[in-house]
Protein backbone atom coordinates (compact mmCIF):
# COMPACT_ATOMS: atom_id res chain seq x y z
CA UNK A 1 0.00 0.00 0.00
CA UNK A 2 1.72 3.53 -1.21
CA UNK A 3 2.23 5.46 1.91
CA UNK A 4 0.54 8.83 2.18
CA UNK A 5 2.93 11.81 1.68
CA UNK A 6 3.00 13.87 4.66
CA UNK A 7 1.11 17.24 4.88
CA UNK A 8 3.42 19.94 4.09
CA UNK A 9 3.64 22.38 7.64
CA UNK A 10 5.53 25.26 5.20
CA UNK A 11 4.66 27.39 2.84
CA UNK A 12 7.79 26.24 0.64
CA UNK A 13 9.96 23.30 0.25
CA UNK A 14 12.49 22.57 2.66
CA UNK A 15 15.27 21.87 0.33
CA UNK A 16 18.52 23.28 -1.43
CA UNK A 17 17.83 24.66 -4.98
CA UNK A 18 19.77 25.31 -7.69
CA UNK A 19 17.38 26.59 -10.46
CA UNK A 20 18.13 29.84 -11.28
CA UNK A 21 16.57 29.99 -14.56
CA UNK A 22 14.29 32.83 -15.09
CA UNK A 23 9.88 32.71 -14.38
CA UNK A 24 8.11 30.87 -17.38
CA UNK A 25 5.14 31.91 -19.04
CA UNK A 26 3.11 29.22 -18.25
CA UNK A 27 4.69 28.73 -15.24
CA UNK A 28 2.54 29.53 -11.92
CA UNK A 29 3.40 31.69 -9.37
CA UNK A 30 4.01 29.46 -6.53
CA UNK A 31 5.99 27.75 -8.72
CA UNK A 32 8.60 29.63 -9.51
CA UNK A 33 8.90 31.19 -6.06
CA UNK A 34 8.70 26.98 -4.99
CA UNK A 35 12.17 26.27 -7.34
CA UNK A 36 13.96 29.59 -7.72
CA UNK A 37 17.69 29.71 -6.33
CA UNK A 38 18.74 32.65 -5.67
CA UNK A 39 19.75 34.91 -2.24
CA UNK A 40 16.66 37.45 -3.10
CA UNK A 41 14.38 35.04 -3.64
CA UNK A 42 15.32 33.13 -0.43
CA UNK A 43 15.01 36.09 1.50
CA UNK A 44 11.24 36.39 -0.45
CA UNK A 45 10.77 32.39 0.84
CA UNK A 46 12.10 33.56 4.56
CA UNK A 47 9.83 36.44 4.63
CA UNK A 48 6.43 34.92 3.86
CA UNK A 49 7.45 31.97 6.40
CA UNK A 50 7.68 33.89 9.06
CA UNK A 51 4.99 35.26 8.66
CA UNK A 52 2.67 32.41 8.15
CA UNK A 53 4.17 31.66 11.53
CA UNK A 54 2.26 34.54 13.38
CA UNK A 55 -0.95 33.58 11.52
CA UNK A 56 -3.57 32.11 13.33
CA UNK A 57 -4.22 28.88 10.46
CA UNK A 58 -5.08 25.24 12.79
CA UNK A 59 -6.82 23.51 10.02
CA UNK A 60 -3.84 24.40 7.63
CA UNK A 61 -6.91 26.14 5.15
CA UNK A 62 -4.56 29.46 4.23
CA UNK A 63 -1.36 26.94 3.86
CA UNK A 64 -3.14 24.85 1.47
CA UNK A 65 -4.31 27.53 -0.86
CA UNK A 66 -0.91 29.13 -0.37
CA UNK A 67 1.23 26.19 -2.03
CA UNK A 68 -1.43 25.46 -4.82
CA UNK A 69 -0.17 25.82 -8.23
CA UNK A 70 -2.84 27.35 -9.52
CA UNK A 71 -2.81 31.40 -9.82
CA UNK A 72 -6.47 31.91 -8.58
CA UNK A 73 -5.90 30.05 -5.19
CA UNK A 74 -1.89 30.79 -4.18
CA UNK A 75 -1.99 34.56 -5.23
CA UNK A 76 -5.35 35.46 -2.84
CA UNK A 77 -3.50 32.98 -0.63
CA UNK A 78 -0.83 34.94 -0.07
CA UNK A 79 -2.83 38.40 -0.07
CA UNK A 80 -4.54 37.35 3.30
CA UNK A 81 -1.52 36.68 4.74
CA UNK A 82 -0.14 40.18 3.82
CA UNK A 83 -3.19 41.50 5.49
CA UNK A 84 -2.78 40.02 8.42
CA UNK A 85 0.96 40.80 8.87
CA UNK A 86 0.59 44.26 7.72
CA UNK A 87 -1.97 45.26 10.66
CA UNK A 88 0.10 43.31 13.01
CA UNK A 89 3.47 45.28 12.05
CA UNK A 90 0.96 48.48 12.83
CA UNK A 91 0.14 47.44 16.29
CA UNK A 92 -2.67 45.55 15.99
CA UNK A 93 -3.90 42.45 17.46
CA UNK A 94 -5.30 40.73 14.73
CA UNK A 95 -8.26 37.77 15.39
CA UNK A 96 -8.56 35.48 11.86
CA UNK A 97 -12.23 34.98 11.30
CA UNK A 98 -13.29 36.18 14.48
CA UNK A 99 -17.12 35.18 15.59
CA UNK A 100 -19.88 37.75 14.81
CA UNK A 101 -22.77 37.80 17.83
CA UNK A 102 -25.55 35.61 16.75
CA UNK A 103 -24.25 35.69 13.06
CA UNK A 104 -22.92 32.85 10.71
CA UNK A 105 -20.82 35.13 8.67
CA UNK A 106 -17.53 35.46 9.70
CA UNK A 107 -14.94 38.61 8.21
CA UNK A 108 -11.80 37.48 7.35
CA UNK A 109 -10.34 39.68 10.38
CA UNK A 110 -10.95 41.37 13.12
CA UNK A 111 -7.79 43.75 13.60
CA UNK A 112 -7.98 46.37 17.59
CA UNK A 113 -5.91 48.22 18.71
CA UNK A 114 -6.90 50.16 22.29
CA UNK A 115 -10.28 51.90 21.39
CA UNK A 116 -9.45 51.21 17.58
CA UNK A 117 -11.83 48.22 16.27
CA UNK A 118 -12.70 47.28 12.53
CA UNK A 119 -13.30 44.26 10.36
CA UNK A 120 -11.35 43.44 7.64
CA UNK A 121 -11.65 41.70 5.09
CA UNK A 122 -9.42 40.83 1.98
CA UNK A 123 -9.77 39.77 -2.05
CA UNK A 124 -7.92 39.81 -4.94
CA UNK A 125 -8.58 40.75 -8.43
CA UNK A 126 -7.06 39.35 -11.70
CA UNK A 127 -7.76 42.26 -13.76
CA UNK A 128 -6.05 43.61 -16.61
CA UNK A 129 -5.51 40.65 -19.05
CA UNK A 130 -8.16 39.64 -21.34
CA UNK A 131 -6.37 37.59 -23.92
CA UNK A 132 -8.15 34.54 -25.31
CA UNK A 133 -7.22 31.49 -24.94
CA UNK A 134 -4.33 32.88 -22.28
CA UNK A 135 -2.50 29.84 -20.95
CA UNK A 136 -2.68 28.80 -24.73
CA UNK A 137 -0.61 31.96 -25.35
CA UNK A 138 1.90 31.23 -22.70
CA UNK A 139 2.68 27.90 -23.57
CA UNK A 140 3.36 29.01 -27.23
CA UNK A 141 6.09 31.86 -25.69
CA UNK A 142 7.62 29.60 -23.71
CA UNK A 143 8.29 27.47 -27.11
CA UNK A 144 9.36 30.31 -28.70
CA UNK A 145 11.67 30.97 -26.08
CA UNK A 146 13.33 27.70 -26.29
CA UNK A 147 14.22 28.23 -30.06
CA UNK A 148 17.68 28.83 -30.47
CA UNK A 149 19.65 31.65 -32.76
CA UNK A 150 22.62 33.63 -31.68
CA UNK A 151 21.83 36.55 -33.31
CA UNK A 152 18.62 37.51 -33.38
CA UNK A 153 15.84 38.07 -30.73
CA UNK A 154 12.09 38.59 -31.87
CA UNK A 155 9.03 40.58 -30.95
CA UNK A 156 6.04 38.93 -31.30
CA UNK A 157 2.09 39.45 -31.77
CA UNK A 158 -0.75 36.88 -31.70
CA UNK A 159 -2.82 38.19 -34.66
CA UNK A 160 -5.02 34.74 -34.97
CA UNK A 161 -5.79 32.61 -31.59
CA UNK A 162 -6.94 28.90 -31.28
CA UNK A 163 -9.80 29.42 -28.51
CA UNK A 164 -8.56 26.16 -26.90
CA UNK A 165 -5.22 23.93 -27.09
CA UNK A 166 -1.53 25.11 -28.35
CA UNK A 167 0.43 23.51 -31.26
CA UNK A 168 3.17 21.56 -30.62
CA UNK A 169 6.55 22.90 -29.59
CA UNK A 170 8.37 21.25 -32.51
CA UNK A 171 5.54 23.04 -35.14
CA UNK A 172 6.28 26.05 -33.25
CA UNK A 173 10.36 26.09 -32.73
CA UNK A 174 11.51 24.11 -36.02
CA UNK A 175 10.13 26.97 -38.46
CA UNK A 176 11.32 29.87 -36.49
CA UNK A 177 14.67 28.46 -36.00
CA UNK A 178 15.02 27.62 -40.05
CA UNK A 179 13.71 31.15 -40.42
CA UNK A 180 16.21 33.02 -38.55
CA UNK A 181 18.89 31.15 -39.69
CA UNK A 182 18.28 32.54 -43.00
CA UNK A 183 18.59 36.37 -42.07
CA UNK A 184 22.03 38.10 -42.02
CA UNK A 185 22.94 39.65 -38.82
CA UNK A 186 25.31 42.36 -40.40
CA UNK A 187 22.73 43.74 -42.89
CA UNK A 188 20.16 43.65 -40.57
CA UNK A 189 22.11 45.35 -37.76
CA UNK A 190 23.23 48.06 -39.93
CA UNK A 191 19.64 48.47 -40.81
CA UNK A 192 18.51 48.58 -37.39
CA UNK A 193 21.25 51.52 -36.55
CA UNK A 194 20.61 53.47 -39.60
CA UNK A 195 16.76 52.91 -40.00
CA UNK A 196 15.11 52.79 -36.69
CA UNK A 197 11.58 52.79 -37.08
CA UNK A 198 12.11 52.05 -40.67
CA UNK A 199 13.41 48.80 -39.87
CA UNK A 200 10.54 47.46 -37.35
CA UNK A 201 7.81 48.47 -40.70
CA UNK A 202 10.36 46.56 -43.05
CA UNK A 203 8.89 42.96 -44.02
CA UNK A 204 12.49 42.35 -44.85
CA UNK A 205 12.68 41.19 -40.98
CA UNK A 206 8.75 40.49 -40.30
CA UNK A 207 7.43 36.73 -40.70
CA UNK A 208 3.04 35.90 -39.96
CA UNK A 209 3.98 32.00 -39.55
CA UNK A 210 0.25 30.11 -39.68
CA UNK A 211 0.33 27.18 -37.82
CA UNK A 212 -3.53 25.51 -37.56
CA UNK A 213 -5.77 27.57 -35.50
CA UNK A 214 -2.65 30.14 -34.89
CA UNK A 215 -0.89 33.08 -36.59
CA UNK A 216 2.65 34.19 -34.75
CA UNK A 217 3.72 37.50 -35.85
CA UNK A 218 7.38 37.89 -35.75
CA UNK A 219 9.73 40.87 -35.78
CA UNK A 220 13.56 39.61 -36.03
CA UNK A 221 15.23 42.23 -34.15
CA UNK A 222 19.73 41.75 -33.89
CA UNK A 223 21.34 41.73 -30.94
CA UNK A 224 24.15 44.01 -30.24
CA UNK A 225 27.33 42.52 -31.25
CA UNK A 226 28.93 41.34 -27.99
CA UNK A 227 25.45 39.72 -27.31
CA UNK A 228 25.64 36.97 -30.30
CA UNK A 229 25.42 33.79 -28.56
CA UNK A 230 23.08 31.04 -27.74
CA UNK A 231 21.42 30.56 -24.39
CA UNK A 232 19.39 33.59 -23.74
CA UNK A 233 15.03 34.18 -24.33
CA UNK A 234 14.50 34.39 -27.58
CA UNK A 235 11.25 37.06 -26.92
CA UNK A 236 12.58 40.47 -26.44
CA UNK A 237 9.12 42.38 -26.39
CA UNK A 238 6.17 39.54 -25.90
CA UNK A 239 2.50 39.52 -27.15
CA UNK A 240 0.90 42.59 -25.25
CA UNK A 241 -2.46 42.07 -23.39
CA UNK A 242 -5.69 42.77 -24.49
CA UNK A 243 -6.52 45.57 -21.92
CA UNK A 244 -10.41 46.23 -21.30
CA UNK A 245 -11.19 48.91 -18.83
CA UNK A 246 -14.36 48.56 -18.13
CA UNK A 247 -14.14 45.00 -17.72
CA UNK A 248 -12.08 46.10 -14.88
CA UNK A 249 -13.82 48.21 -13.22
CA UNK A 250 -16.77 45.83 -13.27
CA UNK A 251 -14.98 43.30 -11.66
CA UNK A 252 -13.81 45.14 -8.93
CA UNK A 253 -17.19 46.51 -8.40
CA UNK A 254 -17.91 42.99 -8.09
CA UNK A 255 -15.63 41.71 -5.65
CA UNK A 256 -16.88 44.63 -3.55
CA UNK A 257 -20.06 43.42 -3.29
CA UNK A 258 -19.05 39.90 -2.69
CA UNK A 259 -17.48 40.94 0.56
CA UNK A 260 -19.65 44.53 1.61
CA UNK A 261 -22.65 43.13 0.28
CA UNK A 262 -23.62 39.62 -0.13
CA UNK A 263 -21.59 38.36 1.90
CA UNK A 264 -23.35 40.38 4.93
CA UNK A 265 -27.18 40.80 3.06
CA UNK A 266 -28.80 38.73 5.79
CA UNK A 267 -27.93 41.43 8.54
CA UNK A 268 -31.14 44.19 8.87
CA UNK A 269 -28.18 47.00 9.12
CA UNK A 270 -24.90 47.49 9.36
CA UNK A 271 -22.00 46.04 11.01
CA UNK A 272 -21.07 47.35 14.40
CA UNK A 273 -17.51 48.25 13.91
CA UNK A 274 -16.30 49.49 10.27
CA UNK A 275 -15.28 47.89 7.21
CA UNK A 276 -12.48 47.67 5.35
CA UNK A 277 -11.80 45.87 2.06
CA UNK A 278 -8.05 45.14 1.18
CA UNK A 279 -8.35 44.36 -2.54
CA UNK A 280 -5.27 43.07 -4.60
CA UNK A 281 -5.09 44.82 -8.19
CA UNK A 282 -2.86 42.17 -9.40
CA UNK A 283 -2.47 44.21 -12.90
CA UNK A 284 -2.06 47.90 -12.30
CA UNK A 285 -5.38 50.26 -12.07
CA UNK A 286 -5.15 54.00 -12.91
CA UNK A 287 -6.58 56.57 -10.08
CA UNK A 288 -8.88 57.53 -12.78
CA UNK A 289 -10.35 54.22 -12.99
CA UNK A 290 -10.15 53.52 -9.55
CA UNK A 291 -12.70 57.19 -9.00
CA UNK A 292 -14.90 55.46 -11.68
CA UNK A 293 -15.05 52.42 -9.56
CA UNK A 294 -16.25 53.62 -5.80
CA UNK A 295 -17.53 57.27 -6.89
CA UNK A 296 -19.46 56.85 -10.56
CA UNK A 297 -18.08 57.01 -14.45
CA UNK A 298 -17.29 60.60 -15.84
CA UNK A 299 -19.58 62.17 -18.90
CA UNK A 300 -19.26 64.96 -20.27
CA UNK A 301 -22.32 67.27 -20.66
CA UNK A 302 -23.94 70.65 -22.63
CA UNK A 303 -26.44 72.15 -23.99
CA UNK A 304 -27.25 72.98 -27.29
CA UNK A 305 -28.51 76.23 -28.68
CA UNK A 306 -32.24 75.55 -30.71
CA UNK A 307 -31.59 78.71 -32.47
CA UNK A 308 -28.33 77.94 -33.99
CA UNK A 309 -27.69 74.48 -33.22
CA UNK A 310 -24.62 74.59 -31.82
CA UNK A 311 -22.84 73.55 -28.28
CA UNK A 312 -23.63 76.26 -25.58
CA UNK A 313 -19.43 77.10 -24.92
CA UNK A 314 -20.84 77.83 -21.03
CA UNK A 315 -22.76 74.79 -20.59
CA UNK A 316 -19.86 72.32 -20.90
CA UNK A 317 -19.20 70.57 -17.82
CA UNK A 318 -17.75 67.38 -16.70
CA UNK A 319 -20.68 65.04 -14.44
CA UNK A 320 -20.35 61.78 -12.79
CA UNK A 321 -22.74 59.27 -13.27
CA UNK A 322 -24.15 57.91 -9.91
CA UNK A 323 -23.04 54.19 -11.17
CA UNK A 324 -19.85 53.77 -8.46
CA UNK A 325 -20.32 51.32 -5.57
CA UNK A 326 -20.72 53.97 -3.52
CA UNK A 327 -23.55 56.19 -3.27
CA UNK A 328 -25.10 59.03 -1.01
CA UNK A 329 -27.86 58.65 0.79
CA UNK A 330 -30.47 60.03 -1.51
CA UNK A 331 -30.16 56.12 -3.27
CA UNK A 332 -27.76 54.81 -1.09
CA UNK A 333 -25.25 51.81 -2.19
CA UNK A 334 -21.93 50.46 -0.95
CA UNK A 335 -22.80 51.53 2.52
CA UNK A 336 -21.34 48.69 4.49
CA UNK A 337 -17.98 49.48 3.63
CA UNK A 338 -16.11 52.08 5.05
CA UNK A 339 -13.63 51.87 2.98
CA UNK A 340 -11.05 50.11 0.48
CA UNK A 341 -7.21 49.38 0.59
CA UNK A 342 -6.28 48.90 -2.94
CA UNK A 343 -3.02 47.19 -3.14
CA UNK A 344 -2.38 48.25 -6.74
CA UNK A 345 0.53 45.40 -8.46
CA UNK A 346 1.93 44.45 -4.72
CA UNK A 347 3.30 40.92 -4.78
CA UNK A 348 5.32 38.43 -2.69
CA UNK A 349 8.90 40.22 -3.93
CA UNK A 350 7.37 43.99 -4.18
CA UNK A 351 6.60 44.04 -0.24
CA UNK A 352 9.12 46.93 0.47
CA UNK A 353 8.18 49.03 -2.74
CA UNK A 354 4.73 50.69 -0.88
CA UNK A 355 1.67 50.57 0.81
CA UNK A 356 -1.25 50.58 -0.01
CA UNK A 357 -3.40 53.16 -0.85
CA UNK A 358 -6.71 54.00 1.38
CA UNK A 359 -9.79 55.28 -0.16
CA UNK A 360 -13.04 56.48 2.67
CA UNK A 361 -16.41 56.18 1.44
CA UNK A 362 -18.34 59.34 2.82
CA UNK A 363 -21.16 57.57 2.91
CA UNK A 364 -20.48 54.94 5.36
CA UNK A 365 -23.08 53.78 7.60
CA UNK A 366 -20.17 54.00 10.47
CA UNK A 367 -17.23 55.94 9.12
CA UNK A 368 -13.99 54.94 9.35
CA UNK A 369 -11.58 56.87 11.81
CA UNK A 370 -8.14 58.07 10.48
CA UNK A 371 -6.16 55.30 9.55
CA UNK A 372 -2.24 56.01 9.77
CA UNK A 373 0.17 55.27 7.78
CA UNK A 374 -1.56 54.72 4.34
CA UNK A 375 -1.92 57.21 1.79
CA UNK A 376 -5.97 58.33 1.96
CA UNK A 377 -8.10 59.65 -0.71
CA UNK A 378 -10.79 61.53 0.83
CA UNK A 379 -13.98 63.60 0.17
CA UNK A 380 -13.14 66.98 1.60
CA UNK A 381 -15.95 69.77 3.03
CA UNK A 382 -16.55 71.34 -0.42
CA UNK A 383 -17.36 67.69 -2.02
CA UNK A 384 -13.69 67.54 -3.43
CA UNK A 385 -11.54 64.52 -3.79
CA UNK A 386 -8.44 65.08 -1.91
CA UNK A 387 -5.36 63.64 -0.80
CA UNK A 388 -3.56 63.00 3.09
CA UNK A 389 -0.13 61.80 2.41
CA UNK A 390 1.42 58.96 3.99
CA UNK A 391 2.99 58.73 7.18
CA UNK A 392 5.04 55.90 7.12
CA UNK A 393 6.91 53.68 4.22
CA UNK A 394 6.39 50.53 3.81
CA UNK A 395 10.01 49.42 4.69
CA UNK A 396 9.89 50.62 7.85
CA UNK A 397 6.86 49.40 8.46
CA UNK A 398 7.72 45.59 7.67
CA UNK A 399 11.54 46.24 8.81
CA UNK A 400 13.24 45.66 5.81
CA UNK A 401 15.69 47.03 3.46
CA UNK A 402 14.20 49.66 0.96
CA UNK A 403 16.14 47.30 -1.73
CA UNK A 404 14.56 44.18 -0.62
CA UNK A 405 14.48 41.64 -1.97
CA UNK A 406 17.70 42.28 -2.93
CA UNK A 407 19.49 43.48 -0.31
CA UNK A 408 20.87 40.79 2.48
CA UNK A 409 19.13 40.46 5.95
Amino acid sequence: MARKKPTPTTLFDDRDREDYGHKKWAESQYGFLNRRAGPEWDNVRREAERWYAEFDDPSRDLLRRFRRKEDEQHLPAWWELYVHQLFVRLGYEVAVHPQLPRREERPDFLVTRGTESLYVEATTVFNGDYNMNPHGQAWVQDFIDSAQNPDFMVDIEFPRVAPTGWPRRREIVDPLEQWLARLDWAEARADWESNGIGYMSSPRWRWNHECGDWTIAYLATPVQAESRRKGRRLIAIPATSAANFSHDIQRIRTKLNEKGGNKYSSLDGPLEKPVVVAMQLWNQVDEDDLVNVLFGSAHVEWFMDNTTGSVVPESIRSVRVPDGYWRPDFDPRGTRISGVLFGNTLSSYRVASKLPELWLNPWASVLLPNLDPFRTRYVDDENRLATREATDTAPTVFNLPRQWPNATI
